[in-house]
């Protein structure tokens, strides 16, 4: 719970800064999806779907690395970056981040097909790897190998702290749905709870975050 309890203190005095950083590729995403790949456009919903997943991915994963580096650096370092130093800095990270990225999310899906639980194993073993290059820069270690090294005895926990960070998201979409529903649109309803809960689970990847730097630093020592 000292975890939680640390990922929340950043969380909210930093909050300007992460929002800032998240409606970046946020916004660009919802026009992408909702004005400009149109499903008319498409003959079936599936294709639309999937066009605007493939289009969404680099934007989410430019998005996650600039949240990292702005935690990373603020945590390291002390010093904070601006929502644009924060994404052109991590620029040389990306290539790596989308192919790591797409490799972790096949080994997860490999197996949770399997038998769900593998794939929850190897998503939170796995679960720093983007940290780790970040972190490491122009270092070319292996962030798999590491990831699952650092994780090792601590899995259990971020199990559970994953599972209690969802259930908290669940309820509070519910109830900004249900409030927000009884003065706007359903459209805008749908689209200001959706930020809500997208805004929330920016801590799922700070407890990554948070985590790894002491333990960074401890190794280092």
């Amino acid at each position: 719970m000292e975890l939680l309890k640390k990922t929340f203190n950043f969380y909210f005095s930093n909050f300007k800064n992460i929002v800032l950083i998240m409606l970046a590729t946020y916004i660009p995403i919802q026009i992408l999806s909702y004005k400009l790949i149109r499903p008319e456009f498409f003959e079936y919903l599936f294709m639309h779907s999937l066009i605007v997943i493939l289009v969404s991915i680099p934007f989410s994963i430019w998005g996650s690395a600039a949240l990292i580096q702005y935690t990373y650096i603020r945590l390291s370092e002390g010093r904070s970056l601006t929502f644009k130093e924060a994404y052109l800095d991590c620029l040389k990270s990306l290539p790596r981040l989308i192919g790591y990225g797409l490799v972790t999310g096949l080994i997860t899906m490999i197996g949770i097909i399997l038998l769900i639980i593998p794939g929850i194993f190897f998503a939170l073993r796995l679960g720093l790897y983007s940290i780790i290059i970040i972190a490491d820069g122009e270092n070319r270690s292996n962030p798999f190998k590491k990831s699952y090294e650092l994780m090792k005895g601590r899995t259990l926990e971020f199990f559970w702290l994953s599972l209690l960070l969802i259930i908290m998201n669940v309820i509070l979409e519910f109830v900004v749905e249900f409030i927000t529903g009884l003065f706007l649109s359903e459209a805008l309803s749908t689209i200001v709870s959706g930020l809500t809960s997208d805004l929330f689970m920016v801590t799922y990847a700070l407890i990554f975050i948070i985590a790894y730097v002491p333990d960074s630093a401890d190794k280092n020592e």
